[in-house]
């Protein structure tokens, strides 16, 4: 079995003044869905788990750049291997890739974190934005989780995701601006 494995644990970096946008790392799209290797039976699994988080935008027709076929949308799919809870068995960290998967025109895509599990691969997580980060505190055995989403060339919300009862909750949300002059300003979300 071949994993695709990146590290984005950042250590101690835990305060939001100090994150940099470009520590935020998108997923690849040279590691799709398409080109995962794993187990067969396990990719059946994940498939099925993709399918149903994409299922609202599988639904929905959408002709740009062309209609295509479910298969090819989940083919698609930016997909990650990442140990969320130093367990040394990777959670599956997932994001579409473009319109007919459900981003919007500013790049914001559906992003999903996977566990497998003996029942198939559980989703703990279903969230929007362009750019993730792994922070290195946690909650209840996994790491928190922080979603950049672009809001404009000089705004961005960033969510931080925290595990609780079994799925990632959001646990806070902050703006972060480009001031004029090249300062950075952020504050709670309202």
């Amino acid at each position: 079995m071949v994993l695709l494995f990146v590290s984005f644990i950042a250590h101690g970096q835990n305060d939001p003044a100090k994150w940099d946008p470009d520590q935020l790392q998108s997923l690849s799209f040279a590691h799709t869905f398409g080109k995962l290797r794993i187990a067969p039976s396990q990719k059946t699994l994940l498939n099925r788990a993709i399918r149903k988080a994409l299922q609202r935008w599988l639904d929905t027709t959408i002709d740009y750049p062309a209609p295509r076929s479910a298969e090819q949308v989940i083919a698609e799919v930016r997909i990650d291997m990442i140990d969320l809870d130093d367990d040394r068995i990777p959670e599956v960290v997932a994001q579409a890739s473009d319109l007919q998967g459900g981003c919007s025109a500013t790049g914001n895509c559906p992003i999903w974190i996977f566990k497998q599990t003996i029942r198939g691969y559980e989703r703990l997580l279903e969230s929007q934005g362009e750019r993730i980060k792994i922070l290195a505190s946690n909650n209840e055995g996994f790491h928190d989780f922080l979603v950049g989403v672009h809001e404009s060339a000089s705004e961005q919300t960033l969510l931080v995701y925290r595990f609780r009862a079994g799925e990632y909750r959001r646990h806070s949300c902050y703006d972060r601006a480009i001031l004029l002059g090249g300062g950075i300003r952020v504050t709670p979300c309202k």
